[in-house]
């Protein structure tokens, strides 16, 4: 148990979940890769063999050069390429329709529906100290958040192993936040920022994240300023709502982008953490 921690009851932690309460199981990377790219085969009308060479050679492309590649929508990249297995395959997967000559956009609802169907493949772990975490926060009657992109009944099947001194979690995830979607507005939020060491822009604009938050808020009658927002990708979960004057941390795991730890390190607002305790340390 850590020393010195303290829990502000006027404060409303969010969490992420995938990376952020829990860590890959040994070989569940490259088992969710391995079952993505056969799904995008079978979309193709292609044998598995065909997706094998070809993610590997969109891999190489993208180890070569990560800071050049990423998931994109509509064009812009919103998450580094090596972020994590979903944001690998999506990319890869990306770059093989391009060579095909494939409308990304067209396929935008296939390659989420592709992500969501194999989503459970990627098995993983709860962080050991995140249900100690959670129960100090209801202990002190401090309201939480699970906002995640997954979809909530995945997220609440994967936290049922838990068992039922756990089930009141469940209610508390709320899914398809769509932390990836960048959109026109909100106008009062700039478009786009830069992380130290990384020169592609970083998307701000995101509607229904930025909804999803405030009606959180709206909830506990609270601002910005009142919101902790813990995630293990800055880019996902913590620029859109440190950039509105939210309070960020940035779990770091093997995966975590220099730049990203670097724009922690220096914003006045944002903590690195590496045991989801530490956001809640004096």
């Amino acid at each position: 148990m850590m020393a010195d921690l303290t829990i502000d009851p006027d404060v409303v932690p969010i969490f992420d979940f995938d990376g952020t309460c829990t860590t890959p199981k040994d070989g569940a990377r490259e088992a969710f890769i391995d079952a993505h790219q056969a799904g995008l085969a079978k979309l193709l009308g292609q044998p598995p063999e065909w997706a094998l060479v070809r993610y590997a050679a969109a891999r190489e492309k993208i180890v070569a050069n990560p800071d050049e590649y990423g998931w994109r929508i509509r064009g812009k990249i919103v998450a580094s390429a090596l972020a994590d297995a979903f944001v690998e395959a999506q990319t890869c997967a990306q770059l093989i329709l391009e060579e095909l000559g494939e409308d990304l956009t067209a396929w935008a609802e296939r390659m989420n529906d592709l992500y969501q169907a194999h989503y459970l493949k990627y098995e993983m772990d709860f962080r050991p100290e995140m249900l100690e975490a959670f129960n100090m926060l209801r202990s002190h009657e401090v309201p939480f958040y699970i906002v995640t992109n997954s979809d909530p009944v995945k997220v609440q099947k994967r936290l049922g192993v838990l068992g039922d001194d756990a089930a009141w979690i469940g209610p508390l995830v709320l899914g398809h936040a769509k932390k990836f979607d960048w959109t026109d507005g909100p106008e009062s939020i700039r478009e786009e920022m830069f992380f130290p060491g990384l020169r592609r822009p970083v998307q701000l604009r995101k509607q229904h994240y930025h909804d999803v938050l405030t009606r959180i808020m709206k909830t506990h009658a609270i601002s910005w300023d009142k919101l902790l927002v813990i995630g293990d990708n800055a880019e996902l979960d913590d620029a859109m709502p440190v950039e509105c004057g939210a309070d960020g941390c940035l779990i770091l795991g093997p995966d975590t982008p220099p730049y990203e730890k670097h724009w922690a390190e220096e914003h006045p607002r944002v903590r690195l953490i590496t045991d989801l305790r530490q956001a809640f340390a004096a």
